[in-house]
């Protein structure tokens, strides 16, 4: 799985004009991954958290196990880390109240938009199923749509491990 992933991001970089800057959470799986192959191909990340992190810990890695939890502490402690802010309102005058992964997709997109990004890659480990709920892989895959960025699936399904 990892190589795959590698390399797409080698693509992704093989491709960029301008320096490239790599954006994700520290989920267990394809986030965590994918700050571990952007350091093997000497890639900045950023580790970007939209909560506390031992409440991201409890919500999106520890369930994962022992190793996971080794590899986001790692990732904690040697890159950069951007909390997304508790203000963070991205529809201020709209009715509709968005989760915190909802808010965490846009607040990632809108990092990347802020800090002069004109084009966005997204690489998605997805299966392409509706399962994951709003503010997860589909939700994202939206919003770079929407905002004109390229999106690269890769189907966790065609990997062998699921």
């Amino acid at each position: 799985m990892s190589r795959s992933i590698f390399w797409e991001i080698k693509k992704i970089k093989e491709k960029a004009v301008k320096n490239i800057f790599g954006v994700a959470g520290g989920a267990s799986g394809g986030d965590i991954i994918f700050h571990e192959q952007c350091r093997k191909l000497d890639i900045k990340t950023g580790l970007f958290l939209p909560l506390p992190v031992e409440e991201y810990k409890k919500r999106s890695v520890a369930d994962s196990g022992g190793d996971w939890i080794r590899r986001f502490n790692l990732l904690y402690s040697s890159l950069p880390v951007f909390f997304m802010p508790k203000n963070f309102e991205p529809f201020a005058n709209s009715e509709e109240k968005l989760n915190v992964w909802q808010k965490n997709n846009l607040w990632q997109l809108d990092f990347c938009f802020q800090n002069g990004s004109e084009n966005i890659s997204l690489l998605a480990l997805w299966d392409g199923k509706r399962a994951d709920g709003s503010g997860g892989t589909e939700d994202m895959v939206n919003k770079i749509m929407a905002a004109g960025g390229e999106v690269k699936q890769i189907d966790p399904n065609s990997l062998g491990f699921l």
